[in-house]
């Protein structure tokens, strides 16, 4: 899901139309995997989820612990915790896992994540 995001939001930064992205994406990489998420991530409907934010930062934890009791390295499922820490932290928990587009967008500049809950936008 990280890279998906990522290759969206890099992809929107040149300039690229999201569906023209998604369709070059989906027609080099066949994968059902690919073709769902693509299509998921260009509707933005994160508030009806498949699989909520909490449980995949959950799903991440027992990942990394099992990681760290076997001493095994996974550099990329400790950022994408970061991330979904973060989103966790903007009240994103009850979203669909997608939602991790609005963090990566938000660390490119292309929008801001919302504010916390009960707490005033920051300027």
């Amino acid at each position: 899901m990280e890279a998906l995001c990522e290759a969206f939001v890099l992809s929107a930064k040149t300039g690229v139309e999201p569906g023209r992205f998604a369709e070059v994406l989906t027609a080099v990489f066949r994968s059902p995997l690919v073709e769902n998420y693509s299509r998921l991530l260009l509707e933005r409907r994160f508030d009806q989820p498949a699989f909520r934010f909490r449980l995949g930062l959950k799903d991440l934890r027992l990942a990394l612990e099992a990681a760290e009791e076997t001493s095994t390295p996974l550099p990329l499922a400790d950022l994408i915790r970061q991330h979904a820490l973060e989103g966790m932290a903007h009240g994103m928990g009850e979203l669909d896992f997608t939602a991790l587009l609005q963090v990566v967008e938000a660390h490119a500049g292309l929008r801001s994540l919302p504010a916390p809950d009960g707490l005033a936008e920051a300027p």
